[in-house]
């Protein structure tokens, strides 16, 4: 779904920047508004956008894997005032994707190195940290350092939610209660 909290305006904006510098890039932004009218905003906003795809509908699972196999990274400039968690992040590490995000607890879970974290303490800061953080990616992307990164990222979350690691943390659970 897409919400406000998830700040695509901030994409937007981001999209333009990195279209006005002439960097190629190309931003798919996928899923189904919360409501009509905030997906017409979003929608007037996305076709002034040549480097921007909109796809405003519900994404099935079965679509979703070839959408992020199309990515080099996944931006995630979730609000974190409303957001420390996001199951987008572990979808990009399944994917091995490194992320652009906030410094939020499910990106800290893992090496931070092999994103493209920032901080921010207001509005005004966070396009600033989310354009640096891109174009420090955009490098990585030019020398394919995302590579591997998000291979070591993938690894990573393929331990941490194996099988065996799941059904650990369970018994730990159950023997505490």
């Amino acid at each position: 779904n897409l919400r406000p909290y998830k700040n695509i305006e901030l994409i937007f904006k981001l999209a333009s920047t990195l279209y006005e510098k002439k960097l190629p890039s190309l931003f798919i932004i996928a899923g189904k508004p919360f409501s009509q009218e905030y997906g017409e905003e979003l929608s007037a906003i996305a076709n002034k956008l040549p480097n921007v795809v909109f796809l405003d509908k519900y994404i099935p699972d079965e679509d979703i894997s070839s959408l992020v196999s199309l990515s080099d990274v996944m931006v995630v400039p979730m609000n974190t005032d409303s957001s420390i968690n996001s199951s987008e992040i572990i979808l990009a590490f399944s994917f091995k994707k490194p992320v652009i995000a906030p410094s939020i607890p499910t990106a800290l879970e893992y090496p931070v190195e092999a994103n493209f974290l920032y901080s921010y303490n207001s509005a005004n800061v966070h396009f600033e940290r989310l354009l640096g953080a891109t174009l420090e990616a955009y490098e990585d992307i030019l020398s394919q350092r995302h590579i591997k990164k998000g291979e070591n990222l993938h690894l990573c979350v393929s331990k941490q939610n194996s099988d065996e690691a799941i059904f650990g943390h369970l018994k730990e659970i159950l023997n505490v209660m």
